[in-house]
Order: structure tokens, then C-alpha cells, then sequence
């Protein structure tokens, strides 16, 4: 550059020394560049705020002209002798200096760009969301040195505000508190609509358009200090993830002498751009994290929960366990035995286990219900299902909402319990089994030693009075549901029926029950089988039916009380009935229980047929004929339900007498009449 000045001075024609100095934002302080190394007094030691583009100065004989360049750059000329120009060489003079601006310009533009691309470098440099955060801001500050403040801001879906992330500098105290709605002040603004905002005093007007700060946050402002009359300039800048303003970027300018500017606005640009790039690098990164670890935790408590299962441990230790791990109170209970572990528990908010079910019932997409609180407490429910049968549940008390571990723990422990329940199934399945067995060999042998022999096995006491109740549960949906309604069954019989019970077994829809019962609780046991016969009636879908036979004080005749139980239950079948019977009830009808249903059915065309035509309806014989028969053939009392007169009744006698083929006087006619009256009303579903 020494050469193109000296091209300059002989063009103004000037011979003596000089030099050429240059300061700007970033180097304030005025620096020799080129010319003589001499001790000099400058009239201005740092960059000016002089309006005139063009400033003359004269100082200990020597001139100084001080020229301002784009972009707060200043160039000052010493020459060492006193010299007057025109206003014309002038600005020859500051083109013919353009040259040193263009290369300091240069000079500074590549700091700015390596400013950019190393703090774009240190901040990508973590993996961390918080970190990048905080690194945002401090790279920042030092792309954009004139700022004094920094601020960044975040986007809060679950406040819907912008909260404060990390801050640079204490001028405003109280910052950090701050929340912004998306339309409040300058953060909102630019927020909203997405794009950067720089405010300085040429555009004060602004304010008219972003200086809506709510009371909430002016209270966090220090009183003593007015931030719109104070602040010199400053920007902000939306920060896109994934094409989406997810933050603000504020920097404000207050005790720095010079103010931020268009190009700054330029240089955040590129540098917010990797910002938003390395804050999706890190979610990405943080979210896989978050899986890896929550599969390690899920296989953790996987491999813990199941080594207790496979050790036989028992469900207790699992719910343990599984408290221990939540931090929470755990509670299990299996709904086909209505027990809950642990047993000095109980259900919660004062449920039954009938409430419960019937809860879990009509949940049945749910994967867990919450219970209503119970003070501080919410009671999570996490159901226990197989072939959409409700086995069990877990219930997991929560004074907070549950966290995903507690997800993952009961996610784990509803595996691990369903096949504890499936294993108790099966053990006592095969318990009943053997028990079938035996007691199949005792009721079929006609040997009284085989007898003897197998009540001993099964535990049946030899002195004490048995009888055998039968129970069947029809009309189930499928065989899953019936599975769950024997197990369901034989739990309640072993609880309510415990003092009476010596042998108790279940066999796909049935369950047998060899009772002991004296003559001294012999009202109460019935009273108790009632209720529980009562209690299923009212089940939507399915029924249970049970048939009692007779109490014998011998072990002998077990095998006749079983044949009575099954006889009882057998009339309650053919009817299609569900209740109780017993045996000693059904009279003459032990006579047609095992008498095809076809056969009763022909039999009972036979005898009203004839009375359904059509002449005969209009004169109601058939119902004539029942009305007779169950009226002891009272021919007044027949005639008065009928409300008929006695004389028509009579005529109604002979038109069946003659329809029949019969004779009321012969006994084998009316006996056949009586049977089919009776048999009508009996089996009145054929």
C-alpha cells in the first residue's frame, strides 16, 4: 500500500512525512497502519462519533483529516505539515483511502466469519440440550461484541410462554423470573411472527407496536431504571428446529458506545441456522439416550422380576419388589380367588372386589385406570388380562402423577404375575385332577373296602355326616370365560362354605363338593348355599344351577348322595333352570328326569293337539282342561276362574272327552290327563 500512497502525494504534491491510522468497533483505539514510527499526539486517541464524513484538525503543526467509512470505521491521515485542501481533494482524498477501509472491512468480516464458524463449532461440540442452551448465548455475545446484555428465550408447551433459558449480564435484575406470552414484547413479537427485529433510535416508534409488557413481568424490572429510555438498540432473533420457532435470541445494547446494527442481524442469521441444527442433533441424541436407557432399565427389571419367578419365590416377594423399585406402595390382587397381596392390606377408597371387577369390566381398552383421590393419594390401576379375561391387577398408589419407570415396572410385573396366576391355575387343575379321580374310583365301586379305602386319600372324615352338592355353570360365552368363572367359583365355595367342605373339585363346568353338616347347621349351610346361588343369579353371562342331595350318616353312601346330587341337578337342566334344588323337592319328578325330552314332548302333542284347532280354541279347551285338572276336577270352582256358567264348562267337558277319545270316569284317562297337565306346567320350555 506504500507505493499507492506515494502515487497520492505526488498527485497533491506533497513531499513530507506521513502517517495513516484506523480504528473501529472492534479495535476502538486508533492503530498506526502505515507511515512514519513517530511519537505523535492524535486529536482523538479512540473512533469518534464526529457526523461529518469528513473532519480537519490541526494539532502542533500538523494536519489531521479524519475520514468515516461504512460501518463505523474511521481512517485518520497525519501529515506532518500544515496544508489546505479543497473540498474536492477531499474526496479524492477519501476514495484514494478506500482502499485501507476495504482491507480492514476484509480483515474484519473474516474474525466476524471465524467468530461464527468457531462458536457454531463449540456449540455443536456437546450433546447436551441444557449446555447448548447456555452456549447459545455466550457464542453469541462474542460474534456480536457491542451487546451487553443477552437473553435466550424458550418455548414452554406446557406453560404455553417463553421462559427464560440463560442470561448474560446483571443490568436487568430479575430477568430469569420472566415469562412471555406469545404476543407480549419484543421476545413475543418475534416469536409470533417468526423474524428478526433490530430496534434502534431511528425506529423509535417501534415501541408502539412491541411495548406490551405485561404487569407480571414489569414487577421484576428495577423501579429505578427505565429500560425504553436507557437502551441504546438491540436485536432478536427467532431460532427455528426443524422448520419450526422454538426460541428467541435477545441482545440489547445499553452502556457500549455503538449500536447493533443490519449487519449483525447478518451474521446471527447463518449462526442461529446451526444453532437450530445442533439443538435437533441433540434431542435426537438425548431421545435415543432415553431409549437405550429405558430398554435397559425395561430388560433390568425384566430380568429381576422373572429371576423371582423362576426361583419360586411367590407373588409377595414380586410385589416386593416391585415397590421397592417404583418407590411406591404396590398392591396385587387376583380377582378369580378375590385375595389381595399383601394380606394385611386392603382395597382402596373402600372398594369390594365385586367393584373392582366391574370396574375393569367396562375398561377393557384402557391399559391402566385411575381411581377417584383418596386425600393425597390416586390409586393407579393396572389390569391383569388373559384372552381378554380379567385375571388380577395391580394397584399402585401415587401422591404425583406416575412417572415412566413406574410404567415400565408395571408394565414388567403384569407379565411376571400373569404367569404366577396361569401357574396357580394350572397347579390346581392338576390338584383336581387326582382329586376327580379318586373320588370317581369311590362312587363307582360297589366294594365298600375301595370305598373306605378312598375317602381315606381324599381326606373325608369316615364318622361324620356327608352329603354332596353339585354345582354347573351354562351359558358361558367361551371356554376362556368358563375357566374364569370355575376359578372364581371354587374360591368363594372354599371361603364361605370352609367349616362344611371336605372334598372340593372342579371339572370343566362343574364343580362337586362333598359337605359335612349336622342337623344343628344344617339351616344355616343352606341359608349360605342360597346366597351364594342368589349371588350368581345375577350374572349377565352366565348361570349357575346346583343340585343337593340327601345327608347320610354313613361314608358308605357317598356314591348314593352323588347320585342324588346329579339327579337334582339334572331336573334343574332339563327345565333350563338355574338355582338351588334339592333332591328330596323334586318328588315324582325323578321319574322324568332322565326320560328323553322328545318322548315328553310327543307325549304332551298327543294329549293338546286336538284341543288347538281352531273350533276348539274359540271354545278355550285346553285351557278348560288345566284350569279342571288343577282344581281337583272342582267343577264350581273351575267355572268361576273361567268365569264361565257351570252349565258351559260341562259342554267344554264333553267336546274334550269327545276330541280325546277319553272318559273323565275312567281312571287311566284322567291319570293320563293329570300327568300331562302336570308335565305341561313342568316342562313348560318344550
Amino acid at each position: 500500500m506504500t507505493q499507492y500512497f506515494n502515487e497520492l502525494a505526488n498527485r497533491f504534491n506533497w513531499h513530507s512525512k506521513y502517517q495513516i491510522w484506523i480504528a473501529s468497533m472492534e479495535h476502538p483505539l486508533f492503530e498506526l497502519i502505515e507511515g512514519v514510527i513517530a511519537p505523535t499526539i492524535l486529536p482523538f486517541q479512540q473512533l469518534t462519533s464526529h457526523s461529518e464524513q469528513i473532519f480537519q484538525a490541526i494539532q502542533n503543526e500538523n494536519m489531521f483529516l479524519l475520514f468515516t467509512y461504512p460501518g463505523n470505521y474511521q481512517i485518520m491521515l497525519n501529515l506532518f505539515e500544515y496544508k489546505t485542501f479543497t473540498d474536492g481533494e477531499l474526496v479524492v482524498l477519501f476514495h484514494y483511502l478506500y482502499p485501507y477501509y476495504t482491507q480492514a472491512a476484509i480483515k474484519r468480516e473474516r474474525y466476524k466469519l471465524g467468530k461464527v464458524i468457531e462458536s457454531t463449532r463449540r456449540a455443536s461440540a456437546t450433546l447436551n440440550t441444557e449446555e447448548i442452551y447456555n452456549n447459545i448465548l455466550s457464542y453469541a455475545m462474542d460474534v456480536i461484541p457491542n451487546c451487553d446484555i443477552g437473553t435466550l428465550w424458550w418455548f414452554d408447551e406446557e406453560k404455553n410462554k417463553l421462559t427464560c433459558k440463560a442470561s448474560v449480564g446483571n443490568i436487568l435484575k430479575g430477568i430469569n423470573k420472566m415469562e412471555f406470552d406469545i404476543n407480549e414484547g419484543p421476545v413475543g413479537y418475534t416469536f409470533r411472527m417468526n423474524r428478526p427485529l433490530l430496534f434502534n433510535q431511528n425506529n423509535n416508534s417501534i415501541w408502539d407496536t412491541i411495548g406490551n409488557i405485561s404487569k407480571e413481568n414489569s414487577k421484576y424490572w428495577d423501579p429505578s431504571y427505565v429500560f425504553t429510555e436507557n437502551v441504546k438498540s438491540f436485536l432478536t432473533y427467532p431460532i427455528n428446529v426443524e422448520d419450526k420457532v422454538e426460541g428467541v435470541l435477545f441482545l440489547c445494547q445499553i452502556v457500549k458506545p455503538y449500536p447493533l446494527s443490519d449487519e449483525d442481524l447478518h451474521l446471527l442469521q447463518g449462526f442461529s441456522s446451526q444453532v437450530g441444527i445442533s439443538i435437533r442433533n441433540a434431542r435426537q441424541y438425548s431421545h435415543i439416550k432415553n431409549l437405550n436407557d429405558v430398554l435397559l432399565k425395561r430388560d433390568d427389571i425384566h430380568a429381576t422380576l422373572t429371576k423371582l419367578s423362576i426361583q419360586n419365590k411367590g407373588v409377595l416377594k414380586i410385589v416386593e419388589e416391585m415397590s421397592r423399585m417404583m418407590g411406591k406402595n404396590v398392591l396385587f390382587v387376583d380377582l378369580l380367588e378375590n385375595e389381595i397381596t399383601p394380606i394385611t392390606e386392603k382395597l382402596p377408597v373402600q372398594l369390594t372386589y365385586k367393584d373392582l371387577n366391574g370396574i375393569l369390566q367396562t375398561t377393557q381398552e384402557q391399559p391402566f385406570y385411575e381411581l377417584k383421590r383418596s386425600g393425597y393419594v390416586t390409586h393407579i390401576i393396572y389390569p391383569i388380562r388373559s384372552m381378554q379375561i380379567t385375571l388380577g391387577c395391580i394397584i399402585v398408589e401415587a401422591a404425583t402423577q406416575i412417572e415412566q419407570i413406574d410404567t415400565i415396572v408395571m408394565e414388567q410385573g403384569h407379565s411376571v404375575l400373569a404367569l404366577e396366576l396361569v401357574r396357580k391355575q394350572n397347579d390346581t387343575a392338576f390338584y383336581y385332577k387326582k382329586r376327580r379321580e379318586l373320588f370317581s374310583e369311590l362312587v363307582n365301586s360297589k366294594d365298600q373296602s375301595i370305598v373306605l379305602q378312598k375317602a381315606k386319600e381324599l381326606n373325608i372324615s369316615l364318622h361324620e355326616p356327608c352329603s354332596v352338592t353339585l354345582f354347573k355353570l351354562s351359558h358361558y360365552t367361551s371356554p376362556h370365560h368358563l375357566e374364569a368363572f370355575i376359578h372364581r367359583l371354587t374360591a368363594q365355595l372354599k371361603r364361605d362354605l370352609f367349616s362344611y367342605i371336605q372334598l372340593l373339585y372342579a371339572y370343566h363346568d362343574e364343580v362337586t363338593v362333598v359337605i359335612s353338616v349336622h342337623s344343628a347347621t344344617d339351616k344355616q349351610f343352606r341359608k349360605k348355599l342360597q346366597t351364594i346361588c342368589n349371588e350368581w343369579g345375577k350374572e349377565k353371562n352366565i348361570t349357575l344351577s346346583c343340585g343337593l342331595g340327601t345327608t347320610y350318616q354313613d361314608v358308605y353312601f357317598l356314591p348314593k348322595t352323588y347320585d342324588e346330587a346329579k339327579t337334582a341337578l339334572a331336573y334343574l337342566n332339563s327345565r333350563g333352570q338355574q338355582g338351588l334344588v334339592d333332591y328330596s323337592q323334586i318328588g315324582v319328578n325323578r321319574l322324568f328326569i332322565k326320560q328323553d325330552q322328545e318322548e315328553i314332548k310327543q307325549f304332551l302333542t298327543e294329549v293338546f293337539e286336538p284341543l288347538r284347532t281352531k273350533h276348539s280354541m274359540n271354545n278355550s279347551l285346553e285351557e278348560t282342561l288345566l284350569v279342571y285338572v288343577d282344581t281337583n276336577r272342582s267343577a264350581v270352582k273351575a267355572a268361576q276362574i273361567l268365569h264361565v256358567h257351570i252349565n258351559t264348562l260341562y259342554q267344554r267337558l264333553r267336546k274334550i272327552e269327545e276330541a280325546l277319545d277319553i272318559s273323565f270316569q275312567q281312571p287311566g284317562d284322567l291319570l293320563k290327563l293329570q300327568l300331562a297337565c302336570y308335565l305341561k306346567q313342568s316342562y313348560s320350555h318344550l
